[in-house]
């Protein structure tokens, strides 16, 4: 693992360890990861992988203000009815893109890396609202990317989500806990 590939698992743990526990640090920390990781995955031929980090630096701005303006912001749900329309769309979306990635990049796994980067629009969109579900995108999204990073041999950032498997989790339990709190009759 090279240095540029440290930093990027370093800064991203931070990011999703500060991010399951509500701290808005989480998002410079993240930004700081998809700089790298957009990099990293731009000479690996990822290029969905890539155009999703920069995609992360935005969000990672949008999440900073995001979480800074709602300092009593906390943890909820987004209708069923919507999730079902993502993934049906990002589905749809997957279909012409991986022809894409394959004819214009020679793309390595573009089934996945399509999938994952499309839910991980939505799953970083639904982080910065703290949607509780939020955690089941990243749980599955990460799933998958440990898989596409081993074999891509960037196995430090597929370490990292193994890790992040283990975060989410706990963000899981974390933000049920501070919802089911939050809506209990007192």
């Amino acid at each position: 693992m090279g240095a540029i590939e440290r930093w990027c698992v370093a800064f991203g743990l931070v990011y999703v360890l500060l991010a399951a526990v509500r701290l808005r640090w989480c998002w410079p920390a993240g930004g700081a990861s998809a700089i790298l990781a957009a990099w990293l995955s731009w000479e690996a031929h990822l290029p969905m992988q890539a155009a999703l980090q920069v995609w992360y630096v935005w969000m990672a701005v949008q999440g900073w203000r995001r979480w800074s303006q709602a300092a009593t912001a906390e943890p909820g749900w987004w209708p069923l009815k919507y999730h079902v329309a993502t993934i049906v769309a990002c589905a749809a979306l997957c279909l012409p893109l991986t022809r894409l990635m394959q004819a214009q990049f020679a793309a390595a796994s573009p089934w996945v890396d399509c999938a994952t980067t499309l839910l991980s629009l939505v799953a970083t969109w639904l982080t910065t609202r703290m949607r509780i579900e939020s955690w089941l995108y990243w749980i599955a999204i990460d799933t998958a990317l440990v898989w596409l990073y081993w074999v891509q041999a960037l196995r430090g950032i597929a370490v990292l989500y193994v890790v992040s498997l283990v975060v989410c989790l706990f963000g899981l339990v974390s933000w049920l806990k501070q919802y089911r709190s939050n809506t209990s009759p007192a």
